[in-house]
């Protein structure tokens, strides 16, 4: 589910081909649509994956993936009836896209308790619902600059890596161990939520769980060991041959469709069922 337009970032092609059964964009909505910052409100959002729960088959499981829209940028113009509830205190600089990106994140705030409340008080049906972010907020520059002391252009390593830091939870309205596991990087999230639900991992997602314990994080930026250093470039460190693994199985698995190994990305070693999505220039 997206409630932005259908063919946004090719989603109608792409969630397919990624083995979804069903696609819902905004022009699909069940529930009444509200707007914050002139997108589909979080709010509304988070009603519609509640009507999704109520109306699906009963007795079967469903697994639901939600891109959510209200707190898009750009934050460089007001909309009416939007009410900044945020307001930056004690800063030389005077940041309005700051505010009103924070101001969303408090209405979201309210809208995530209100889902998790319903879940906990509502369901009897084992549900785990994950939130994690999707992209550093594009505003001012000048508001980081004055975060970090200095031009973001000149940070570290670490503070380069710390300011693409976001935060995710993961929850359920059954008993689920308690505990913070720290700062990892989102090619693991799948294989935590997967182990946290109980669920049979692909041999795949068990090299995945065994390579977090040593290289918990890996971007584009570079890797955190396991003793939480920042390191830039692999090739001169004895993590360069396991970084170098994962990077040739993440490209079997995304990109060399034509040798792709199906026995590390599925349970029973077979292929996924072959999709095919007519072309439309529309």
């Amino acid at each position: 589910f997206h409630p932005g337009e259908r063919t946004s970032w090719q989603r109608d092609r792409a969630y397919p081909r990624l083995g979804f059964d069903a696609y819902k964009c905004g022009d699909d909505m069940d529930v009444p649509q509200t707007f914050e910052h002139g997108y589909v409100s979080d709010e509304s959002d988070f009603r519609q994956l509640i009507w999704e729960l109520e109306h699906k088959e009963a007795g079967q499981p469903i697994f639901l993936f939600n891109v959510t829209m209200q707190n898009h940028g750009s934050y460089d113009a007001a909309y009416p009836n939007f009410e900044e509830g945020v307001q930056i205190t004690d800063m030389d600089g005077e940041y309005p896209w700051a505010e009103r990106y924070l101001s969303l994140i408090q209405a979201t705030d309210v809208a995530f308790e209100e889902l998790i409340s319903y879940f906990r008080d509502d369901v009897d049906e084992p549900t785990i619902i994950v939130m994690f972010g999707d992209h550093i907020p594009s505003v001012e520059q000048e508001f980081y600059d004055e975060l970090y002391g200095m031009s973001i252009n000149a940070l570290s390593v670490d503070d380069a890596m710390e300011r693409y830091r976001t935060p995710f939870v993961i929850w359920a309205n059954y008993d689920i161990p308690e505990k913070n596991v720290g700062t990892i990087s989102a090619n693991y999230l799948s294989t935590l939520v997967l182990e946290t639900a109980g669920v049979q991992l692909s041999n795949y997602e068990r090299y995945l769980a065994s390579l977090s314990a040593e290289v918990p994080v890996i971007s584009s930026l570079g890797f955190i060991d396991a003793e939480g250093h920042a390191v830039e470039d692999s090739r001169d460190t004895s993590y360069a041959a396991l970084i170098d693994g994962y990077e040739c199985l993440a490209y079997n698995n995304l990109l060399d469709s034509a040798n792709r190994d199906w026995s590390l990305f599925t349970l029973d070693g077979q292929p996924l069922p072959d999709v095919s999505v007519a072309d439309d220039d529309s």
